[in-house]
């Protein structure tokens, strides 16, 4: 298939972490090479931006990145609504001025699928649109974000008028059907994948030590520096959790360094570190406080013994002990507020019975009961600091014989502690030779990319001068053509119907053409493996005879004639090979004989092997 990608604000050839270049435009570009490998042609158009030196660009053959120049380069993203029309346009231009025949428009981001919309319906295709951020699903978690007065509205007809709308979430999809009313069976959910050649997982120490970081808790940020990431809510959660926990802060991404949000960002991180000191002061305090009470918690358990009980039964009665005594602390607190909460209202009572006379009695009444029920608090809370000394007394009297079996635990614990650092000592030799391993293949892996990358552009090159020698010698011929990597004869230039015998006059124009790739490829370097494909074509018209039982043989038939010729004029059989598709793979798949005509072929392609 013939494929349009339109991105009209962002380009995904930009530097991720620039300006509107971030996860969408990595998105685009793994999606145009991913389409590419499955056997489709992908043409890419987005507006042009600051270092762009090119108008139209070309990856890996069947992939072009088309820029166009609208506004000024420094246009907001915002105001981009104003030349969608022009954008459309020039898309159109383009499609016809260079004789594309287009299958599908995919369009990404709201404003791209304006563009899509209206070429959908200049060229009667489908329309594919994913909207990576909706303005109601932004609005709804982030009620101060500003949006484009005419993006809602637009969106929604967007989101009605294309054939299949990409949500690449769940929740996205829910966003979609619920907040625009759009049926559930247009959409579709494609989740984004994951580079494993890029991204795997590590040891977390190793990452550490590769990176220099202590071993400490780190909360990482990874992304563009821009406000509708919510990195201002990440600012204020770290003011929250700093009261709780012990972390570091990381925040890594891209952006000018002179932006407006960069500035506004390092100004809220000095007043959040500011913030944060005073906290860690606090809660150090609070911790020295915290370990003075387990010093005298501890001197106690030293103090303390139990009769006939071993050592995990008495630990286990302490702590339950301690329980209890919390327990009852807790209820002699929460009984002092009662009482304190009853002598308000008692206040509360006092002011209103010197407002009417009619109602002193009942609050009288109101306040004799309030007096009994304080009464009958203090009664019980006297009783529960009873209960409590009772209990500390007892864990005083049962606790004395269990410091000499916890002065035996500490010997063991010395004991193993100083076998854990031998073996962690030889555990960090060990991740050392690892790490050693893993940073030589690294390297070596690196070198192989480098040197079959080079290999394959150096190929191309010479393709490139191949077909460039060949329309010379072509002209204007409409029975050879160049698409692509490769070259296509029709068979009747070639051949008699139904015969694998190639003609005089196919014959000769074969071998002027052989002859030019016979003179490309003896300049390609030896250590650069190269190889000719001819594979053969038929049309869908079966065919029964003796030498031919079917369109598979006639067309390997074909394809081993045209290579033997190639033999002929000196070509080394490694460096060739043939192959019979029959009627499989057809380049029409109309029913009038110039469609049989076209798909009748024999196809030539200079590759790697």
């Amino acid at each position: 298939m013939n494929i349009v990608i339109v991105s009209m604000h962002s380009c995904p050839m930009g530097t991720p972490g620039s300006s509107d270049v971030g996860g969408m435009n990595i998105y685009l570009y793994n999606l145009a090479s991913n389409l590419v490998q499955l056997g489709h042609n992908v043409w890419i158009f987005t507006k042009s931006h600051e270092g762009c030196t090119y108008n139209t660009q070309e990856y890996y053959d069947q992939i072009k990145l088309v820029h166009f120049t609208i506004g000024e380069s420094e246009t907001d993203k915002s105001e981009l609504f104003n030349y969608t029309e022009e954008f459309s346009n020039l898309i159109f231009d383009f499609v016809n001025i260079n004789s594309l025949e287009i299958d599908l428009i995919y369009s990404h981001y709201w404003l791209s699928g304006i563009i899509g919309q209206k070429l959908t319906q200049l060229f009667n295709i489908p329309h594919f649109v994913t909207f990576h951020t909706m303005a109601k699903t932004k609005s709804k978690y982030s009620p101060k974000n500003l949006e484009h007065p005419q993006r809602e509205v637009t969106e929604k007809m967007v989101m009605e008028s294309a054939d299949f709308i990409i949500a690449l979430s769940t929740t996205e999809s829910i966003d979609i059907r619920d907040m625009y009313q759009i049926s559930q069976k247009k959409i579709i959910v494609f989740p984004p994948g994951v580079d494993l050649v890029s991204f795997s997982p590590v040891n977390k120490s190793l990452a550490k030590q590769k990176l220099s970081m202590k071993n400490e808790k780190n909360v990482l940020f990874v992304g563009r520096i821009d406000p509708i990431k919510g990195i201002e809510i990440l600012l204020e959660m770290a003011k929250i959790l700093k009261a709780k926990f012990q972390y570091k802060l990381l925040i890594v991404g891209g952006g000018s360094i002179n932006s407006k949000e960069l500035i506004e960002l390092n100004n809220e991180l000095e007043k959040t570190n500011i913030q944060l000191s005073l906290r860690d002061e606090e809660l150090q305090t609070q911790i020295a406080q915290y370990q003075e009470l387990t010093n005298d918690l501890l001197k106690i358990n030293d103090s303390l013994g139990l009769k006939d009980a071993s050592l995990k039964d008495q630990l286990n009665a302490i702590r339950f002990k301690n329980e209890e005594l919390a327990k009852l602390n807790n209820d002699l607190i929460q009984k002092d507020s009662t009482i304190f909460s009853l002598r308000g209202k008692i206040s509360e009572l006092n002011n209103i019975l010197s407002l009417s006379e009619d109602k002193q009695q009942a609050q009288l009444q109101k306040l004799e009961l309030l007096q009994n029920q304080i009464t009958l608090l203090e009664q019980e809370s006297q009783i529960q600091k009873e209960i409590s000394l009772n209990e500390i007394k007892k864990m005083e009297t049962q606790s004395s014989k269990t410091l000499e079996q916890v002065e035996i635990l500490s010997n063991q614990i010395d004991t193993l502690q100083q076998e854990i650092v031998l073996l962690n000592s030889a555990l960090e030799a060990s991740e050392r030779d690892t790490q050693i391993k893993d940073l030589e293949i690294e390297v070596l892996g690196e070198k192989l990319n480098k040197a079959l990358t080079s290999k394959v552009f150096e190929l191309q090159k010479y393709r490139s001068e191949f077909f460039g020698k060949l329309q010379s010698i072509l002209g204007d011929r409409e029975d050879i053509k160049i698409v692509g990597d490769r070259f296509i004869f029709e068979s009747e230039l070639l051949f008699e119907s139904a015969s694998d015998d190639l003609e005089i006059s196919g014959k000769q124009k074969l071998s002027e053409i052989g002859l030019t790739l016979k003179e490309t490829t003896n300049q390609i370097p030896d250590d650069i493996d190269w190889i000719i494909m001819v594979e053969g074509h038929t049309d869908k018209r079966p065919i029964k005879t003796t030498q031919f039982p079917s369109n598979w043989e006639l067309s390997t038939a074909r394809a081993n004639s045209v290579l033997k010729l190639l033999l002929d004029l000196g070509f080394s059989p490694n460096r060739l090979a043939a192959a019979g598709y029959g009627e499989f793979y057809p380049i029409s798949d109309g029913e009038t004989d110039s469609d049989f005509q076209q798909n009748r072929r024999i196809e030539l392609k200079l590759t790697s092997r």
